[in-house]
């Protein structure tokens, strides 16, 4: 999984990110860095806000209705599956991402269970092999 992701700057003229609240905008943006290869991450609102918001004064209730300002306006979607433990969880995936984030084919990194078929803008690195 990436250390790092790019954010395009047209992010700030989104049209779509302009409807929603500026704490679910700002919440929006940093879920990108810690979302797996595939646009997904932990979607429980408890593990969304240790996980994304950690020092924020946003109560897990408070992040779930932000999470569900986005889902409702379509940045993201939620899905269930089971976890490790074989408990079933709810996931959330960053609508698009593959449109925004381009990964290496040696890189892949899938931490979440995947939402859907996973589509991936790939670029192939010729020689390179993954070292863990």
């Amino acid at each position: 999984m990436a250390n790092r992701r790019m954010i395009s700057k047209s992010i700030s003229t989104s049209r779509r990110l302009s409807r929603v609240s500026r704490i679910a905008a700002l919440l929006f943006t940093w879920l990108i860095p810690h979302c797996d290869d595939g646009g997904n991450m932990d979607g429980e609102a408890d593990l969304v806000k240790g996980i994304v918001f950690p020092l924020g004064l946003e109560t897990p209730d408070e992040i779930d209705n932000l999470l569900t300002e986005l889902r409702e306006i379509g940045l993201i979607s939620f899905y269930f599956s089971k976890g490790k433990d074989n408990e079933k969880r709810r996931y959330l995936h960053v609508n698009k991402w593959e449109s925004h984030q381009t990964l290496r084919t040696d890189r892949m990194d899938y931490r979440y269970p995947t939402y859907g078929k996973p589509k991936v803008n790939r670029t192939a690195t010729a020689g390179m092999l993954k070292r863990r």
